[in-house]
């Protein structure tokens, strides 16, 4: 798994790597894609990410709220083959 306040959105070098590898997110998968998760006063865009191989199973995805960070909180419970 590979997860990460990555700082980069759809489509950029590392997002695209490891989508390119075969990786899935969380948030694709069973989340809301067009939500934003930064910053986390006002989130007006999406640069955070769960990524896991095929072999994990996604469910429960959730941005969280608070302000303890500029990013929001990503959450996901995951299930091992």
């Amino acid at each position: 798994i590979i997860v990460g306040d990555m700082n980069a959105h759809m489509g950029e070098g590392d997002i695209q790597l490891y989508l390119d590898a075969g990786l899935t997110s969380a948030q694709d998968a069973v989340g809301n894609p067009a939500a934003f998760t930064f910053d986390s006063v006002a989130p007006y865009e999406r640069i955070d990410w769960i990524f896991g191989n095929p072999a994990l199973t996604f469910s429960d995805f959730v941005i969280g709220s608070g302000q303890a960070s500029d990013h929001l909180p990503l959450a996901v419970t995951i299930t091992l083959p």
